[in-house]
Parts: C-alpha cells; sequence; structure tokens
C-alpha cells in the first residue's frame, strides 16, 4: 500500500505553483534461491606441482557446492516530496521548473531471508543481507513549451542525483550515477488529433 498526494494553486492566469508527495511503500518479494560456490582446488593444484606429480591437472578441478531454497525480501521504497511551478509570459509560452527530494536512506540495506536455511558444504545460511547505503537524493527540472497555430514546440534539460554511493554499485541494483538529461520535443493539432514527438 502507498500512497500520492498533489496541490496546484492558481496564484494568477500567468502563474501556478504545485505540491507532490508520495508515502514510503513496502514490496514483498519471494521466489526460489539457487545458490552455487565454486571452490578452486589451487592449493591442491599448486603442491601436486611442486612435487612433479604429472597426474597435477587432476588436482586443478573445481568442485561446486550449492542448495536450492525458498527466499523473501522485503523492499522498502521511498517517500518524496516534490514541488513545481508554471509560469506564462503570454498565452503561447509556458515555462515549467521542478525539484524532487526523495528518501532513498530507506533502502539501506535489503535483507534476504532462507526458508529452509541453504546449506552450503558445512555451512548453514538462514539469512543474509545486501547492503545498499543508499542517500537521499534529488532531482531538478526546467522545461518550455511555445505555441503556434497548430505546432507546439518543446525544450527541457534535467538533472537526477544518484543515490547509489559506488561502495554499494552492483548489477541487482543498478544505477549509472549522476544523470543530466536534455530533451526536445514538438506536437502537431489536426484538428480533432494531437500528434506528440
Amino acid at each position: 500500500f502507498g500512497g500520492n498526494l498533489g496541490m496546484l494553486f492558481k496564484v494568477s492566469d500567468y502563474a501556478q505553483i504545485g505540491l507532490s508527495g508520495k508515502l514510503p511503500a513496502k514490496i514483498n518479494l519471494d521466489g526460489e534461491a539457487k545458490i552455487r560456490v565454486w571452490m578452486s582446488n589451487y592449493a591442491s593444484y599448486m603442491s601436486a606441482l611442486a612435487s612433479a606429480n604429472p597426474n597435477a591437472y587432476l588436482y586443478a578441478m573445481a568442485m561446486v557446492l550449492g542448495d536450492t531454497t525458498d527466499i523473501s525480501a522485503t523492499l522498502n521504497l521511498p517517500a518524496d516530496i516534490g514541488w513545481g511551478i508554471n509560469l506564462k509570459p503570454n498565452p503561447n509560452w509556458s515555462i515549467n521548473a521542478d525539484f524532487t527530494y526523495t528518501f532513498w536512506n530507506a533502502l539501506d540495506k535489503i535483507v534476504l531471508e532462507f526458508d529452509p536455511p541453504a546449506q552450503i558444504g558445512p555451512t548453514t545460511m538462514e539469512e543474509n543481507e545486501m547492503v545498499t547505503i543508499w542517500k537521499d537524493a534529488f532531482r531538478a527540472s526546467l522545461g518550455t513549451e511555445y505555441k503556434f497555430s497548430k505546432l507546439a514546440l518543446r525544450g527541457g534539460f534535467f538533472f537526477d542525483e544518484t543515490p547509489d554511493p559506488y561502495a554499494t554499485l552492483n548489477p541487482t541494483l543498478p544505477d549509472t550515477g549522476e544523470k543530466y538529461s536534455g530533451n526536445i520535443g514538438l506536437g502537431w493539432n489536426f484538428g480533432k488529433w494531437l500528434l506528440d514527438l
């Protein structure tokens, strides 16, 4: 369960101010985990080589330890709060700006629980932690649109700060770092139809 709330205040025909917010939410995940650990026999291989054993290559063969079990986790999705403004210098031209702050520190870690516990060789694993240590981050955007008789031209830019520190970056929850994005678009009015690109 979660929720979003937004308010728009019309200051005048030429200016509007908006506020928005999103409540935090939790998603319960479950599935099956197949755990495989590759064990190298490197030490035995080097020992066999040192003794000039002609079958040393046999000692280099690795073995696999692992287990298959049920897994569950809870993913904490963050709350955010935003502010925006719309200005219209004239009836055909609008300028928009917004700022959003997301409380990503809610995702400091993800605890994986194994039921029954996973057995990997002599080791029993009941749970494992994926440490993320995400930090709060913001996004700032600026955009504009100018309308002609049937054509509207649009342009915008946003900066999105990454919540993910390099120390915990991994393929499971990837983030590409700070993002800068420039965007252009247009709209064409065909009477009852509007084409946006």
